[in-house]
């Protein structure tokens, strides 16, 4: 099918590219060029001032969680398997940020939204969904696949939205309830 994305998911594409960008390498959001102009998806997106403030305040806040589970473990632009719970053979999905803290038993699913409708991570289909392929393709084994008293913190960041976006504390035994709840 056509892709029909409009110009915000252009946006959205361009502030993730960056966001991997600096979270791999570690580089500053302000080194890249301000009012360059981007063409994705046909449609041309200019990186913004705007665009470097929202990223340099979730990469902050990315590395304070971090700073709090030492032995915690970062994976970003993961391709998770989601096809447990979707029943698509192969199924996909990319989290954007997946923490997993061993030590802790702890994982943090971080999303990034750019787009202007608020999104909730509380009970949200799709957030579960990356917390469960996080389970399946990457956590999962460093748990014993025993998933007692493991805390799920889904988050959402969605800095240009008041009131988008959010934190929903579960347990991992939780989020595979709420899969089964996805297959039905």
């Amino acid at each position: 099918m056509p892709d029909t994305a409009g110009k915000e998911a252009a946006e959205g594409t361009l502030f993730h590219d960056v966001v991997e960008i600096c979270l791999i390498t570690g580089c500053d959001p302000a080194g890249f060029e301000i009012g360059a102009k981007y063409q994705i998806n046909g449609h041309v997106v200019v990186y913004s001032q705007d665009m470097v403030k929202h990223i340099a305040k979730g990469v902050a806040t990315l590395e304070a969680i971090l700073a709090e589970y030492p032995d915690a473990k970062l994976y970003v632009e993961r391709r998770v398997d989601i096809s447990p719970w979707t029943g698509e053979p192969g199924g996909m999905g990319t989290s954007d940020i997946c923490i997993v803290s061993v030590a802790a038993r702890k994982i943090i699913v971080f999303d990034w939204k750019y787009g202007l409708i608020a999104v909730s991570p509380i009970e949200n289909d799709q957030e579960t969904l990356y917390g469960l392929g996080c389970w399946q393709s990457i956590a999962g084994e460093m748990f014993g696949w025993n998933a007692a008293d493991i805390e799920v913190e889904l988050i959402i960041w969605q800095p240009r939205v008041p009131g988008g976006g959010g934190r929903w504390p579960t347990t991992m035994e939780a989020l595979l309830v709420e899969g089964e709840k996805i297959v039905e």
